[in-house]
């Protein structure tokens, strides 16, 4: 996830009318102005992703020498998902997951899989568009992931997965749309199932690669090949509450990045601050769904259940550490941010809101939720006597 990153402003028009795109069943054109590096950048990374057999909408450069303007457009025949009007179904699973097996393969991290670049087709047909982002990576057999800027971030057994990336930046959202508890799970136990073959293409590809057959990283592929061919109820409810802790943090990062004034958002200083409390309920979010792993890895009836909830466990912690440090540096940043002109307090209670954040140590969890819930009462006292007036004062001291 990238934080205090400024999108271009993207343009969705249909064909028929020129107005702005609703429904599906049009043929959606995406308009992005960019910058050269960039435009240089998604045509080069959207020709590579194409020639591995990635499905990519059609696109071209267009020049407007006299306005001086560069623009990459992008047709497809799907649309965005809707719960109503565009849902997601079994056609589309599996070339979804064959897509995103086809970018961990190339070793593709795309980096920004959120809803308006992904779309779904009447037949079936799952396109991906806006590359620029992207990284490429190489995942050695000692854990180290090159050409990595920092955007992957996972324990050092995990195979770095565009899978996780769709459930962060794309499915968190659209289950918890849903509505229907009977529904959710349904739609995830049959997701799992398609999914289930990524998974063993994954293995399969970590050892033609000559990763060590008992590794972490082969075994934790293997095991969700085969658990997710069947998942218990213990596997599904558990990846639907890890899908509400990933749409958290989504929620989080988006307030975080519309309030600098990403994406042609005006600089908005509330949103930054609520972004902070967002994260600080994802926290207490991954510290249950942690605890819930740990459990399960006790108590699950079979060995193969047992060792997936282990490896869950070591995942959600390192997402603890990884929030923690966020939510560090992003609430630092709200108390003196100069390049936006966001000021929320004084460098003394600066340093007492980064004091309170040490004393959240997840490996207490009765304590951590102490510690959080005083977090949040200190940061949302700061919030609420928060006016433009503060703002220009406290400008002074920085």
């Amino acid at each position: 996830m990238r934080i205090n990153t400024v999108q271009p402003v993207c343009v969705y028009r249909n064909q028929r009318n020129n107005s702005a795109f609703l429904g599906s069943n049009f043929l959606l054109q995406r308009s992005d102005v960019l910058s050269k590096d960039k435009l240089e950048k998604e045509v080069r990374q959207a020709k590579d992703a194409r020639e591995v057999g990635i499905s990519v909408p059609k696109y071209k450069v267009q020049c407007d020498d006299e306005q001086g303007i560069t623009k990459i457009r992008y047709k497809t025949n799907g649309d965005v998902a809707d719960i109503e009007k565009n849902p997601v179904k079994s056609k589309h699973l599996r070339k979804l997951f064959k897509n995103l097996y086809y970018m961990d393969s190339a070793g593709i991290f795309h980096n920004d899989l959120d809803s308006s670049h992904i779309f779904f087709s009447d037949d079936g047909e799952v396109e991906f568009d806006c590359f620029r982002y992207s990284i490429n990576f190489h995942k050695r057999r000692n854990g180290t992931i090159t050409g990595n800027d920092g955007s992957i971030r996972t324990p050092d057994f995990m195979m770095p997965s565009n899978e996780r990336l769709f459930e962060e930046q794309f499915l968190g959202d659209y289950v918890s749309k849903i509505g229907d508890e009977d529904e959710e799970h349904y739609f995830i136990r049959n997701y799992l199932f398609y999914r289930s073959e990524y998974h063993q293409k994954r293995e399969a590809m970590l050892l033609e690669r000559r990763f060590p057959f008992n590794s972490k990283t082969v075994q934790y592929e293997g095991i969700q090949a085969a658990l997710f061919l069947h998942p218990s109820f213990r596997v599904v409810d558990y990846e639907v509450n890890k899908l509400n802790t990933l749409r958290l943090k989504r929620e989080a990062f988006t307030q975080w990045d519309e309030g600098g004034g990403a994406c042609g958002h005006k600089v908005d200083p509330e949103k930054r601050f609520d972004a902070i409390l967002t994260n600080l309920d994802c926290i207490a979010e991954t510290i249950y769904l942690r605890n819930e792993a740990g459990y399960y890895a006790g108590i699950a009836p079979s060995a193969e259940e047992r060792a997936y909830f282990a490896f869950e466990e070591e995942i959600a912690s390192k997402q603890l550490s990884d929030l923690l440090n966020d939510t560090k540096g992003m609430g630092g940043w709200n108390f003196n941010d100069t390049n936006n002109n966001i000021f929320l307090g004084t460098q003394d209670e600066k340093e007492f809101f980064e004091e309170l954040l040490d004393d959240i140590n997840p490996s207490d969890s009765n304590k951590a939720m102490a510690a959080i819930a005083d977090v949040k009462e200190y940061y949302t006292a700061l919030k609420d006597r928060w006016d433009k007036n503060l703002n220009a004062v406290l400008a002074q001291e920085y």
